[in-house]
This record gives C-alpha cells, sequence and structure tokens, in this order.
C-alpha cells in the first residue's frame, strides 16, 4: 500500500496567531504511509511533571517502541514532520583486491591498497513454524572500507548455499547472497559497491527527538535541530506566542572534496546524486561536540558540514503560514538543476501537487483570519482532483481538436489526424457526452467525490454527476499514462516516486509541444512539432500526442461499458454512464500487517482478513439489498483521488483504484497563553487486540474526516476518562 510506484506523501503545516481567527497558532500534521492494522502510530499523553516529579508534559503521538513523541504538542510548542528526501548516503564502485585464498582483502584508493576490514556478524534465527522460520545461530562476515564505508555488492558468481569453493576460491555472502568474488566481465577489475550514510557515525535520535519535545518555543526548536544526524524529515513547528517555524536542518556533509565543472555540476564519478569513484573520494565523517554538529571542523574536507545559517528553514514568515508536503524545500530544483546551488542537501523531491492546493487555501485563509481547527481538519480533508487541475485542460483540447478536424476538410487517410477523425466519428456521441460531464465537473472545481451512500459520507447534491466525471477522469489519465510512456519500457528512474518522475515527464512533454521545440527536448521531432515518446513504438505508424490521448479516451469508454472483472475491478457492465461511480471502484484499504508477511500464500489469506477492518467489521450500511452495487464491495468507498491532500493515491498509468497508504494520523493543535486544544484521528484504533473494543473504533470516524479531542491537560484526561491502570514495577 505505500511503494515508490503508487507514490506516496505526508502534509505538515502551521499557521502563525496573527493571521488566525482567535490568535492562537495552528499546527496541522497528516502523515501518509501504510493504512494497517494495527495502526502504525500510538496516542499517547506522556506527563511526569504531575505524575512523577519530573517536567514532562506531551500529548501526541509515538511508533510503539520509540520513547518519545514523533509529533505532539508539550503546551508551549507544536510539532509535525514529513519526509525530507535530504541525500544523507553516498554509493561508492570499488576496486578490490583478493588474497590467496579469494577472499577480498583490500581496495583501490589513491592510487594504492588500502586493506578491507572485516566484521563478524553473529545472528539468532527465531524458531517460528508458522512462518517457517527454523530457529538457529548464523554467523555472517562483511566487510568496509579503511575508511569505514560498508561493502554492499561484489562482482562475482552467485553460489546455491552449501556449495563448495574451488582451489583458491572463497564463498563470502553479500547482502544474503552467496558468491565467489571473481572478475567475470574480463575487464581485469573486481568491483563492488559500497556506502557511507550519515547514521554509521555518532549520533543519538532518541536524545535529539527527545530535545525537539522539549522546546520552549519555535527558536528553541530549531537549535535543537542541530542535534539531528541521519533524520532527514522536514520539520513544521508553532508556539504558544504565535510564530512558527519551518527547517529541513539535519546533518548533510558539504561534499567539498568532490569537483564541480565551471557550471557547477560535479565532474564524471563525482556526482554524489549517482554513483562516486571510490578509488578517488573517500568517506564523509559527521563531527559532533556534546551531541550537537559541530561546524569548526569545516577546514577538514570530509568533516565539513553544510551550514546550519545558510540551510533552508524560517521562523515567522511574512505570509503568516508556513506548509511542508514533500517538496521542494527553497526553491533549490525550480531552476531545473539540483547542482547550481551554494549547497547540494538532496532532492529531487515531489512534483508539488499537494503543497501548491494547500498553500492556495491557506493564502485565503490568512488573507480572512478564517483559519482555525476546523478549518484546518477541513483542509486535511480537501480532496479536488490536484491532477485534472493541471491536465483536464490538456486533454479536453484533444477532444476539441478531434472535433474540429471531423468538421474540416478530410485529412491524408494514412495521417494521424485521420486516426483521430475515425476514432472520434465512431464514439462520437459518448465521447461528446464525456466531453459535457468533464467541462462541468472542471467548472465545479473538480471535486473527487464517491457518489455513494455510507454510514460515514452521505452523497450531497450533484454529488453522482462529480462521481462519474471522476470515475471517467482517472481511467482516462490512466490509460493515457500507459499509452505515452509504458511502450517505451523505460526502467526505473523516475526519482524519487514514480509520480514524481511521470508527472515531470509529462508535464515537459505537454508544454513542449508547438513550433521551434519551446522546452528544448531532446526528444523533439519537428515533424510532429512534440516529444517522439508520444509516438506508440507497438505500432508501424507515428501517432501524435492527440491520437494518443483519443484512443484512450475510447479504451476508457469501453472498459467502463465492460464487464466486471473481479470485486471493485474493471467496468460497470452498462453504457448507462449515471452508473459509473468513483466510489464503487476508489476503495480504501485497512489491511493487516501480516498481510506483508503471507502475501504470497493463499493459504493464511483468512488470518489477514480475520485481522483487517473491512466492511464485515464496519458495514457499509443497512441493509444491502441483492441488487444494491454496495453488497460485497471489499473495503470502504471513499472521496478523493491520486495526489490530492487527503491521499487517495492509486497510481498513475492504472485502472485499479484501490488504495492502501495515506494519513496515519490527521492532527491539528491550537497554541496560545492558555495552553493547547488539539484533535486527532487513527486509520483504526488505539488497540491492537482484536477482541478489544479500542480495535477499530476510530476507523469509522478516519472514514468520514472526523476527529476526537486531544485531552492537553491532567485535568482534561480525568474528566474524559473511562478507567486508570496503575503499573507497578
Amino acid at each position: 500500500g505505500h511503494d515508490h510506484e503508487g507514490g506516496f506523501g505526508s502534509n505538515a503545516w502551521a499557521v502563525a496567531g496573527t493571521h488566525t481567527a482567535d490568535k492562537r497558532s495552528l499546527l496541522a500534521g497528516d502523515g501518509h504511509l501504510p493504512l494497517s492494522i494495527p495502526s502504525l502510530f500510538y496516542s499517547v499523553g506522556m506527563d511526569t511533571a504531575h505524575l512523577g516529579g519530573g517536567d514532562l508534559t506531551q500529548v501526541g503521538l509515538m511508533i510503539p517502541g520509540l520513547p518519545t513523541l514523533a509529533v505532539g504538542t508539550n503546551g508551549q510548542v507544536a510539532w509535525g514532520q514529513t519526509q525530507l528526501f535530504g541525500d544523507i548516503t553516498d554509493w561508492y564502485r570499488e576496486e578490490l583486491q583478493l588474497d590467496a585464498q579469494g577472499a577480498p582483502s583490500a581496495s583501490r584508493f589513491g592510487g594504492g591498497w588500502e586493506p578491507l576490514v572485516a566484521v563478524s556478524e553473529r545472528y539468532e534465527i527465531a524458531d517460528v513454524a508458522l512462518l517457517g522460520s527454523v530457529g538457529r545461530t548464523e554467523e555472517a562476515l562483511r566487510w568496509e572500507t579503511f575508511d569505514g564505508r560498508l561493502i554492499t555488492e561484489i562482482e562475482g558468481i552467485e553460489v546455491d548455499a552449501g556449495q563448495s569453493p574451488g582451489l583458491g576460491q572463497t564463498i563470502v555472502s553479500v547482502m544474503g547472497q552467496p558468491l565467489i568474488p571473481q572478475d567475470i566481465d574480463g575487464d581485469g577489475i573486481i568491483t563492488a559497491i559500497s556506502f557511507d550514510h550519515t547514521g554509521l557515525d555518532s549520533g543519538n535520535l532518541v536524545v535529539a527527538s527527545d530535545a525537539l519535545g522539549r522546546a520552549t518555543d519555535v527558536r528553541d526548536l530549531q537549535e535543537q535541530t542541530q542535534r539531528l544526524v541521519a533524520y532527514s524529515q522536514n520539520i513544521i513547528a508553532s508556539d504558544s506566542a504565535g510564530d512558527v517555524l519551518y527547517t529541513g536542518y539535519q546533518a548533510v556533509p558539504c561534499r567539498g572534496y568532490l569537483p564541480r565543472e565551471a557550471d557547477g555540476s560535479w565532474v564524471a564519478g563525482a556526482d554524489p546524486s549517482m554513483l562516486l569513484d571510490g578509488t578517488r573520494y573517500g568517506g564523509f565523517e559527521i563531527p559532533l561536540v556534546d551531541g550537537f554538529v559541530d561546524e569548526s571542523r569545516a577546514g577538514e574536507p570530509y568533516q565539513c558540514l553544510v551550514p546550519f545559517a545558510e540551510y533552508p528553514q524560517v521562523v515567522s514568515p511574512a505570509s503568516g503560514y508556513v506548509l511542508t508536503a514533500n517538496n521542494d524545500p527553497g526553491n533549490i530544483s525550480t531552476d531545473g538543476s539540483l547542482f547550481n546551488d551554494p549547497h547540494y542537501i538532496g532532492g529531487p523531491w515531489l512534483e508539488g501537487f499537494r503543497a501548491q492546493r494547500i498553500d492556495e487555501v491557506l493564502a485565503a485563509a490568512v488573507a480572512d483570519h478564517s483559519a482555525d481547527i476546523d478549518a484546518m481538519s477541513a483542509l486535511q480533508g480537501d480532496h479536488r482532483s490536484n491532477v485534472a487541475a493541471l491536465w483536464l485542460p490538456v486533454f479536453l483540447s484533444a477532444v476539441e481538436h478531434a472535433r474540429s478536424l471531423a468538421l474540416g476538410p478530410a485529412p491524408d487517410p494514412d495521417s494521424s489526424e485521420a486516426r483521430i477523425v475515425a476514432a472520434y466519428l465512431a464514439e462520437e456521441a459518448r465521447v461528446l457526452e464525456v466531453e459535457a460531464r468533464l467541462e462541468a465537473w472542471r467548472g465545479a472545481g473538480m471535486p473527487a467525490r464517491a457518489g455513494i451512500e455510507t454510514f460515514y459520507q452521505s452523497v450531497e447534491p450533484g454529488d453522482p454527476e462529480h462521481a462519474v466525471a471522476t470515475m471517467i477522469w482517472n481511467t482516462w489519465v490512466g490509460l493515457a499514462v500507459q499509452g505515452i510512456l509504458d511502450d517505451e519500457a523505460w526502467p526505473d528512474v523516475h526519482r524519487p516516486t514514480g509520480d514524481t518522475g511521470r508527472t515531470r515527464t509529462l508535464e515537459r512533454m505537454f508544454s513542449g509541444r508547438g513550433p521551434g521545440n519551446p522546452e528544448g527536448m531532446a526528444s523533439y521531432n519537428p515533424q510532429t512539432q512534440e516529444s517522439a515518446f508520444f509516438d506508440d513504438l507497438n505500432t508501424p505508424q507515428i501517432e501524435t500526442s492527440d491520437e494518443i490521448l483519443i484512443r484512450a479516451l475510447i479504451d476508457a469508454l469501453e472498459l467502463l461499458s465492460g464487464p466486471p472483472t473481479g470485486d471493485a475491478e474493471g467496468g460497470f457492465g452498462t453504457d448507462d454512464m449515471d452508473a459509473w461511480l468513483w466510489g464503487l471502484r476508489h476503495l480504501v484499504r485497512f489491511e493487516s500487517l501480516l498481510a506483508e508477511v503471507v502475501e504470497e500464500d493463499d493459504a493464511f489469506g483468512f488470518i489477514v482478513d480475520l485481522f483487517s477492518i473491512t466492511p464485515d467489521t464496519l458495514p457499509l450500511a443497512e441493509p444491502l439489498g441483492a441488487g444494491d452495487p454496495r453488497r460485497g464491495l471489499p473495503w470502504f468507498p471513499r472521496h478523493g483521488d491520486h495526489l490530492n491532500v487527503d491521499a487517495g493515491n492509486t497510481g498513475f498509468g492504472t485502472t485499479e483504484f484501490t488504495y492502501g497508504s495515506g494519513p496515519v494520523f490527521r492532527m491539528v493543535i491550537a497554541l496560545g497563553p492558555d495552553g493547547a486544544e488539539g484533535v486527532n484521528i487513527l486509520p483504526g484504533g488505539q488497540s491492537g487486540i482484536k477482541d478489544s473494543p479500542y480495535w477499530s473504533d476510530q476507523a469509522a470516524l478516519w472514514l468520514g474526516n472526523e476527529t476526537w479531542p486531544l485531552h492537553t491537560t491532567v485535568e482534561d484526561v480525568i474528566d474524559a476518562s473511562t478507567h486508570r491502570e496503575t503499573l507497578v514495577p
């Protein structure tokens, strides 16, 4: 439910007290991770100030097993986080030397050979018959370079476990794969891959995280971020004085030892976003003093850090708010390059659909001082179709072009224009109906509505029409992406996710159409005046972008009017578009964590179902007659679609619309002189015990974008308590 192909992300923002409805600062956060059961986060209040003689009072969320809050408030500061996509890991191409027994012994560096460090590790394997695990002890030998880079891959011949080596050979295990190191490509060099990571150096994330939660205001929290090593998170914070903060600071090597060209790009073999030449460039070191990063060693090339004062961060900007949705943190990549700024900290970042929408709504809210807890919760549930906002005009222009071609002189029979006209005329009535529906949806603001009545969402006026338009749009864009990109069979190079890479590629291709190659594309075809990648390699003729879009629309109509191919999959078995409701296909999954363990073993499917939350657990509505289309839905219909704020990501280039990753909490906190007030909800429940009444009690509210109050004082907790437990050592 959460992968680089389907895309993911998180949201966090804060509004300064000077721009809110009641002068209290606001912090909102909703991390997007697998919607697994039990929930990944655990709601907790920690208090030693009243209950233990300490100084800690915090309310928020933690990952079970970790001793500090990931997000929450201490009454003076509130904080949230999203993934930064910072680059704190470098990968290296190594050249190895073998000893007489054929084992790795040295790596080339600086024109000579440096001995490798062999590290023996011992693993105790649990005896779990259900999972096929046999209890045992295993020894594994790994290697590091002289400066601590870990070797993760070695050139050689893969062998089976238990196989005996030949004379002068040694079988080594690299990342669990037994192999005999050997020059198999005949270049006279045995190559390897190693990496260095800031987390391999000293640092204490527990202490650093605890320090964030004890901050007294946003500037104090900002200073405490100088403890962060191997963190790579955007942090949004607000405080009781009304200030707000954005920072993504963590210890990042300045990499000044990597030479650059005159234009700022790195020379061959020195690009830290690619594979570095390990024979010339070594591993970095993160220096610390009393737990804080030490910038005093900037003169030592491998201990130099990106300066704290020059890192992208801001306190209480003039706009009145800060936000992060995994987008570019400081206009680093907006000029098309990651390499011409004073410092390289990572990237590329996500495409910015969610960030742009959040920015639009917050700008309006601060302008009229309407920002409050309810308004921030409503923004977390925003389900405008952001992809449609960008590309629906492009897609509809293809229909307009087809119509103008059909009304004009007959085109050359062997041309793309002739094929466009033929496809359009064959389905003219349905295409015109689609155009009218999508234009009306566009005029309404492109709300991605489910159109399905359930216990957690009602069908409002206009919802059925919006649901049909959403269904048509998402099927059309999915098939169009397949038709434009999939025939090239490109490798997975769409960093940092498939969504972002495809968006970046397609936007360049669409905006690059026209005379004179306006985007300067290497793939520009002067004959078609657009990217050659629009052509379908599976056919002998040369297709154009409008032909691919019209063809994708016709295919979408055929798919949607065709028969279902499974539960909530395929078509609707009718040409009546009124039946094509988005909520019958766009479903959210609350799957058990066990699904990851036994996903390839059907014999354990019943266990996964038992510990998942499904409509059998929470019936969609009562009663459901035999002909009710909601009957038999395996999961829960939801508003929203791909890359909207209330993430319902299904993945680009797909016509299967269920999803299992989204907001694992929806937290909003208001802070002022009188303390903290807040709300939150989990996609499941507080308990991981199946028979507990708290196992699925929050899922119903989560589905309807409703929340529970956060109890931020001892008095609030006592007033709302159901029982009390005292744990005695």
